[in-house]
């Protein structure tokens, strides 16, 4: 089993665009009062934290006798009493960051060897203060962990305050009711909290402590803790953590109360954090509106923060599309179980539309495609269970059936490949097996800091595996490779600039402005899937990168590329798992189970080798060197360059490929041979069109297929296969 547990529960670690999410100014709030801040929130009294409870909710004599005689000391014990003793139901994240009870937490453990054993190695290693925080680090402490210690990093500083280290403890006491677990998270806490205020910022405008990653983030692990049993913790505890609730809950109501809806993924974990608060501890005066406002944020977050399709405004289909799904199912599911007056269906409709595109999206392998700021892994299929457990949809969820070999007779999704054309995202599958050919390119725009340079990038799978892949990200935002190499297009399968043209050796920076792919056009037959697209991501060298891929299904995919504009030099960049050597006039990966690529120019080719996390335990052999090749593109030649990929189960297969007229080509495997005509005009001795593209396809010597696209006619042999007098894609079996 995959170590996903405490490593996708650090989510929240990713950091987003600061120019996009950061508040650089509480202009409208009472944060910009300095003594709102430091007496409200900062630094409670015991008098402000009881003047912030409603006493006749709590009904305590003995609570009210110890007030008047201001033993603060038993007035918290007596709360950790009342906590202790409260009814209502208790939540907890689980390992794929779904919000469960803590007898479904308990369930889960027992019935996952892996997952039991994982905690209990984990929690054992934290008993000792030895610690796997940010990015797979492990960190070593003495008796106090030392939470300003300049070994975290950058951004690890701000990840380890999130905390999701410590939630092993918070399973192991479920689990074992063994108070050791408990008190050994009480003594993280009282640490935390002692020196919270020396803690030291890397970024003046991120306050360590106060912002909403941080905040939601140890919410997450601070509120099952204090529920489980306050009246086993110590008085100090009881007041600390009651009053870093009550700082919590008012520095997020300033914050999403009075800025108003901000897009990305931070406001949503305020929010949530902000219903969790409210709905826990209605005995706190101010929850009725932290609930509200985090109500009505999330909302806001459903309808403005998603594509038409379903696809998240950042673009990062294995992280924060995740991410935001579960912050923004976990408040549905929480505001559900405490009876909150929900908007059900209107709640409901906006994620079965998630669901949906995560199904269209889908590798045959079961991964999320590993695009922009994503890492490579198994997608979990209990989100797409989600869609039956939680909003009773069954539609397209044969996919667990045939990807993720569950037994289950719901239906296959109605299509195979599919364009996502408000996210970004073209998908070409041959089938909804594991087994299936799947290309997924990229084309959409720029949408903030979790955006790679890799326009009309792809990647291809085939046969069981993976064959051309997207280097994805490195182990954390720390990693200095993140901006000089996987941030740049030449960790994509796209065009790069030659590095004598930027500014670095890798450049990391197409044009924002300019950012999205242009003239995309799509075709999907029985036969064959097309797409086309441009983009001006290079407008400074004055060039214009135009990308076409044609699946000829189910076996292979013609990419063609040009580009327009100044005489420059650029490379061709593709990558792969396995090694990629030369075969007289192609290249092939030296798997059994391997592809084929084979370029129809004569370039000069290179090889080279990037990194790339191949999956996100943040293991030492998860993070390997790729292969590179780089067909390059220099001066003087032409602006164009057709490659075939073509997947095979064994190096023996047949493959040849040659020009023939009218700018067309000649593919020849198996007992095939098919004919590819680009650019229109084709007009030969035996074959005229006016289409922009002819397919014929021919078995042991007859036509047996044939399709045109932006055309009305095909003739072979001067007889018509194809007639229409509307301008359109028509294909002939």
């Amino acid at each position: 089993m995959r170590n996903r547990n405490f490593i996708f529960i650090s989510f929240l670690i990713f950091f987003v665009n600061f120019s996009y999410s950061q508040i650089n100014s509480f202009i409208g709030t009472n944060l910009n009062d300095p003594l709102f801040y430091e007496n409200k929130i900062k630094y409670i009294t015991d008098e402000e934290l009881i003047n912030s409870l409603d006493l006749d909710v709590i009904n305590s004599d003995s609570i009210r006798l110890y007030l008047n005689n201001k033993d603060f000391v038993n007035v918290y014990r007596e709360l950790g009493q009342y906590f202790s003793k409260k009814k209502y139901q208790k939540f907890i994240m689980d390992k794929d960051n779904l919000l469960v009870t803590f007898d479904e937490i308990e369930k889960q453990i027992k019935s996952d060897s892996g997952f039991m054993n994982n905690i209990i190695k984990k929690s054992e290693s934290v008993l000792k203060n030895i610690i796997d925080g940010w990015g797979g680090k492990t960190y070593e402490f003495d008796s106090v962990i030392d939470f300003n210690t300049i070994q975290f990093g950058h951004i690890g500083k701000y990840g380890f305050h999130y905390f999701s280290w410590a939630q092993v403890l918070n399973y192991m006491y479920i689990l074992t009711k063994d108070e050791i677990y408990l008190k050994k998270l009480e003594n993280i806490f009282n640490d935390w909290y002692s020196q919270r205020y020396r803690v030291k910022s890397i970024y003046p405008e991120n306050d360590i402590i106060y912002y909403e990653l941080g905040l939601g983030g140890r919410l997450n692990i601070f509120l099952p803790f204090y529920i489980q049993n306050p009246s086993k913790l110590n008085w100090i505890t009881n007041e600390r953590m009651l009053k870093t609730f009550l700082g919590t809950g008012r520095w997020l109501y300033e914050v999403e109360n009075k800025l108003g809806y901000r897009t990305g993924n931070w406001q949503p974990i305020g929010s949530y954090a902000l219903i969790m608060l409210g709905l826990y501890f209605p005995e706190f005066k101010e929850a009725k509106e932290w609930v509200k406002i985090g109500a009505q944020r999330i909302l806001e977050h459903l309808k403005y923060d998603y594509y038409q399709d379903g696809g998240h405004s950042e673009r990062s289909p294995g992280m924060y599309s995740i991410l935001t799904y579960c912050t923004l199912r976990n408040s549905y599911y929480l505001l559900q179980k405490f009876n909150y007056n929900l908007q059900v269906e209107e709640f409901k409709k906006y994620f079965i539309k998630m669901i949906d595109w995560w199904i269209s999206m889908i590798t045959p392998n079961g991964e999320m495609p590993p695009l922009n700021d994503s890492h490579r892994s198994t997608f979990p299929k209990r989100y797409f269970l989600e869609k039956v457990n939680l909003f009773d949809d069954y539609s397209g969820l044969g996919i667990l059936r045939t990807i993720y070999q569950a037994n289950n007779n719901y239906p296959l999704p109605e299509y195979t490949s599919i364009n996502n054309d408000s996210s970004g995202f073209a998908i070409m599958r041959s089938n909804w097996s594991n087994k299936a050919y799947y290309l997924n390119v990229t084309y959409g725009k720029f949408a903030g800091y979790h955006t790679h340079n890799d326009l009309l990038s792809f990647e291809i799978y085939a046969l069981g595996k993976a064959h051309i892949i997207d280097a994805s990200i490195g182990r954390t935002y720390d990693d200095t490779l993140y901006n000089l190499w996987y941030r740049t297009p030449h960790a994509h399968n796209t065009i790069s600039l030659d590095s004598k043209y930027m500014t670095t050796k890798y450049d990391s920076t197409m044009d924002r402005i300019n950012y999205c792919g242009e003239d995309v056009k799509w075709v999907s037959l029985n036969g064959i899937d097309y797409f086309s697209s441009s983009h001006k991501a290079y407008h400074r060298y004055n060039l214009k990168h135009k990308r076409e891929i044609i699946f000829v299904k189910p076996f292979y995919w013609l990419v063609i590329d040009s580009l327009k504009g100044n005489d420059c030099d650029w490379i061709w960049n593709i990558h792969s798992l396995d090694t990629i050597k030369k075969q007289d006039n192609y290249y092939q990966t030296t798997d059994t189970n391997g592809i084929i690529i084979y370029p129809l120019n004569n370039y000069k080719v290179e090889y080279d080798f990037g990194m790339a996390m191949v999956k996100n335990d943040f293991k030492d052999d998860d993070y390997k060197k790729i292969n590179w090749l780089k067909i390059k593109k220099e001066n003087n030649k032409t602006d164009c360059i057709e490659v075939i990929y073509f997947p095979y189960l064994s190096k023996n297969q047949n493959l040849n490929c040659t020009k023939i007229l009218n700018n067309g080509k000649k593919i020849i495997y198996d007992d095939y041979e098919d004919e590819i005509y680009l650019g229109g005009n084709i007009n030969n001795m035996n074959i005229s069109s006016d289409a922009n593209i002819v397919i014929i396809r021919k078995k042991a010597g007859k036509i047996f297929y044939s399709v045109i696209i932006g055309g009305t006619y095909l003739k072979y042999e001067n007889k018509y296969i194809i007639k229409n007098n509307k301008i359109g894609s028509y294909e002939y079996h």
